[in-house]
């Protein structure tokens, strides 16, 4: 609903920075309360599964949708490959990293800060990523979602966005165009692949019933 309204580019680049506040909450977090709210948080203001999908099929056509898709599903595989390994690398730095993450600060008098939150580096280090990553979305992605400006119900839209939705109408007249070809295709095929029949019956047919020999 966000991104019909607003477009697809600020649902998005929400997201990161919802996934990016939730993730900090949950690595700061002292108790399991925090930790669930800093979950509850990142997964809440974190819809881009669906946004992202909605966005892909957009800017794609049949040409290079597969492609699209699967490099979506390449990238999902390969976070859930890199995200625990970078988890359990960087988490407890003080245990695994002393020389760069002491655990006392000042001479050994106070716990640092590694040591008071030993799960935030990771969290740290995953929120610069998705804060990297929206801005590189709001600087090259193109919003797809065509609406008039704010406050207005019928107004012109910009020139960008009218030229994405001509040209993704035009895409779309091009499937509906191609899919009647096919359909018409099988439909010729399965045709052909009748037996023609003449309307004169044979002569074993007519022996085999007289009874429409008589009324034909």
């Amino acid at each position: 609903v966000f991104s019909d309204h607003w477009g697809r580019k600020p649902a998005l680049s929400l997201g990161l920075l919802g996934t990016a506040a939730g993730i900090i909450v949950f690595g700061s977090s002292l108790t399991y309360v925090q930790a669930l709210v800093g979950r509850f948080i990142g997964g809440m203001l974190c819809g881009n599964l669906g946004v992202l999908k909605t966005f892909l099929t957009e800017i794609t056509d049949k040409t290079n949708r597969p492609m699209g898709f699967s490099m979506l599903s390449f990238g999902w595989a390969l976070g859930s490959i890199l995200a625990p390994l970078l988890g359990g690398l960087l988490s407890n730095p003080c245990d695994k990293y002393p020389r760069i993450f002491p655990r006392y600060s000042h001479g050994g008098g106070e716990v640092s800060f590694w040591a008071r939150f030993p799960y935030i580096l990771p969290c740290i280090i995953v929120c610069l990523y998705n804060v990297l990553c929206c801005g590189l979305a709001a600087c090259f992605l193109t919003e797809t979602k065509c609406r008039p400006p704010s406050g207005a119900t019928g107004g012109s839209m910009t020139a960008e966005t009218e030229a994405v939705a001509k040209y993704t109408a035009l895409l779309n007249d091009e499937e509906d165009q191609d899919e009647e070809k096919y359909i018409g295709h099988q439909a010729s095929n399965w045709s052909s692949a009748m037996p023609v029949r003449d309307n004169e019956m044979t002569l074993t047919e007519v022996q085999s019933n007289p009874l429409q020999e008589n009324t034909s």
